[in-house]
């Protein structure tokens, strides 16, 4: 019997695969002053962690009462509390959370801020817009979230920021025309405390450009890998902004003068390794062309001490157990429990696992350690030595 047409295409749709829709979670809480008072009209944004993006949210305003409830992608996110302009609260956040089933954040308390204002100039002294300033924790080592973040056209700025010591890093827009190829400066241990701080001054130099793409081990291009500068003559990693790749894998970053080892580092989503750029010397512009990361296995135990207690904080480093040549490794630290979970191309690599400089312990050595799928090096104890 012949199906008539529109019978037909009906019974074909209900064939065809239906495409996997995301979880989605409400995530609720309230956002409160130092005075336990509900705020209201604080903007809530999700940063995604894998993309780099802030999603899209419906009702992400506190109410009256600084309640909210959002609807979210499972996913893993930074958290971001921006109140109104003109409060004279701090913005604040949640980092690395992980959205897996409905939940209630509690109170997010938004911390009263003092305002820091300024200019950011060139070498002429003409002011640069759009200019993003971020504040590092020195305590903790920590980017930490402010509003109102990029300069005018002017070059001015003026922001709320919570008590503390920090260093402030001014990241100059991308280098195309009409912007000046700038590098990032830095303003190092800024003392925030009981009163505004007004009348800052730093002046970006130009620098060179290093630029490339980057892709997985089977041609595709990844977003959001982060690159890492560290300078050979001081040790040190320079700041820089424009420094994650985008949607077509490409980056562009300016830098000053010197030679440098280069740390492509993906998002935490991406099972890739880390690499690593040896010896990169900028003297003007320079392409680095593309960068691959392989196919990656993951690596994990745990770091004792002399006692057997679990060792915060000890640093792990893998060399190519042939070439000797450092290989390049993310969340290559230990944990508050002792544990590490890091991403390792196939290989065999020597391991040095290095204790806290805090610790009067020495240095561990695995020699021939072959990685050719997950593996777990078990409890690493470390020995007493004399300082």
């Amino acid at each position: 019997m012949k199906i008539a047409t529109p019978l037909l295409s009906l019974v074909v749709c209900l064939l065809m695969p239906v495409p996997a829709v995301a979880a989605a979670f409400t995530i609720s809480g309230v956002v409160t002053n130092g005075s336990g008072q509900g705020v209201a009209n604080v903007d809530i944004d999700f940063i995604d962690q894998c993309t780099g993006d802030s999603v899209f949210l419906v009702n992400d305003k506190t109410i009256s009462s600084g309640a909210f409830s959002i609807v979210v992608n499972q996913g893993t996110y930074d958290i971001h509390f921006t109140p109104l302009a003109g409060s004279t609260l701090a913005a604040g956040e949640i980092k690395d959370y992980t959205v897996a089933a409905n939940a209630n954040l509690g109170a997010t308390i938004l911390a009263a801020g003092r305002l820091v204002s300024g200019f950011v100039r060139d070498t002429t002294g003409t002011g640069i817009a759009g200019v993003d300033l971020k504040f590092v924790d020195v305590a903790t080592g920590n980017r930490v979230w402010v509003s109102k973040n990029v300069t005018t056209s002017t070059g001015a700025y003026s922001v709320r920021v919570r008590p503390g010591t920090y260093d402030v890093e001014y990241r100059p827009p991308p280098p195309p025309p009409p912007n000046a190829a700038f590098i990032t400066g830095r303003r190092i241990s800024l003392v925030i405390g009981t009163s505004d701080i007004t009348g800052l001054l730093d002046v970006l130099s130009a620098g060179f450009k290093v630029d490339g793409t980057v892709t997985d081990f089977n041609g595709a291009v990844l977003k959001n890998v982060d690159l890492d500068f560290f300078d050979n003559c001081t040790g040190g990693k320079i700041p820089t902004a424009n420094d994650n790749t985008d949607v077509q894998g490409n980056y562009s970053v300016i830098v000053p003068a010197g030679t440098y080892s280069v740390h492509f580092k993906p998002p935490f989503c991406k099972i890739v390794s880390t690499e690593r750029v040896s010896g990169l010397r900028v003297d003007n512009n320079t392409g680095i062309g593309n960068i691959i990361l392989q196919q990656a296995f993951t690596v994990s135990g745990r770091v004792l001490d002399e006692l057997g207690v679990p060792l915060p904080n000890a640093k792990l480093k893998f060399y190519g157990a042939a070439s000797r040549v450092r290989q390049g490794v993310s969340n290559d630290n230990s944990d508050l429990t002792g544990n590490f979970s890091c991403l390792l191309p196939a290989g065999t690599f020597n391991v040095n696992i290095e204790p806290p400089v805090v610790r009067d312990l020495l240095v561990r050595r695995l020699d021939n350690v072959n990685i050719a799928g997950a593996t777990s090096l078990g409890d690493l104890g470390l020995l007493m030595g004399e300082p």
